[in-house]
């Protein structure tokens, strides 16, 4: 089942809350090109958080293996959140 709400893009002078919440990371490995994957901490929501290194076919691997064992593991449907201010993906 695949979960989509539409919004439309803007510009921010801030950042959002979501882009200055603490994170921890899922995992202590690196990735060769760089992509770093953390979960949100003490935030009023559930969120990974996908940041890109050099590699931006790396981060897309990332975001869609974690697509796909969250369904199936029957987990929630989560929406993507991403900044342009650097190659930031939350979900």
């Amino acid at each position: 089942m695949v979960h989509l709400v539409s919004s439309q893009a803007y510009y921010l002078i801030a950042p959002f809350p979501i882009e200055r919440a603490e994170t921890t990371r899922v995992r202590n490995e690196r990735h060769p090109g760089g992509t770093v994957v953390s979960r949100l901490v003490d935030y009023p929501v559930r969120s990974l958080v996908f940041v890109a290194g050099k590699s931006l076919q790396e981060l897309a691997t990332e975001v869609g293996t974690a697509c796909v064992r969250l369904q199936v593991n029957a987990l929630p449907p989560l929406s993507p959140f991403v900044a342009s201010c650097h190659p930031m993906i939350s979900s």
